[in-house]
């Protein structure tokens, strides 16, 4: 008779897992559905938002404007620091006499100035101090 109790409480705990699992899944999918009509109520929401957002600008013109000059003030600032660093970047005229003096490494290159013994980017010894030699 051992076998045969064995067999009903292996086949007991069987079910009784099968059912746990199966309860949990129902379980998840309820959760499921209720966070997919939370998200459709919570989009409908926004849509009614938006719409009304847009029907209180349409009647507030006066400060849909302002909101809109202010924007641009603000677009206008970010340009004129744009520039501010394009002007920075660019090489001033004492510099021009250095850049046009400047080589570029055999190895790798980069620019080089004819003071330079060794490649600052990966060390190569330069070409004017092998002829020197």
């Amino acid at each position: 008779m051992s076998l045969f109790d064995s067999l009903k409480s292996k086949t007991s705990q069987s079910v009784s897992k099968a059912l746990s699992n199966t309860e949990k899944a129902l379980k998840k999918a309820e959760l499921n559905r209720q966070i997919t009509k939370s998200n459709e109520e919570l989009e409908a929401l926004c849509l009614q938002f938006g719409q009304m957002v847009y029907h209180a600008g349409v009647a507030a013109e006066a400060e849909v404007r302002h909101f809109l000059e202010s924007a641009q003030a603000i677009e206008s600032t970010v340009v004129d620091y744009q520039e501010k660093i394009k002007e920075l970047d660019e090489v001033p005229e004492h510099e021009h006499e250095s850049l046009a003096t400047k080589s570029l490494c055999a190895q790798c290159g980069a620019d080089i100035l004819p003071t330079q013994k060794f490649c600052a980017n990966c060390g190569a010894m330069l070409q004017s101090d092998l002829q020197a030699e």
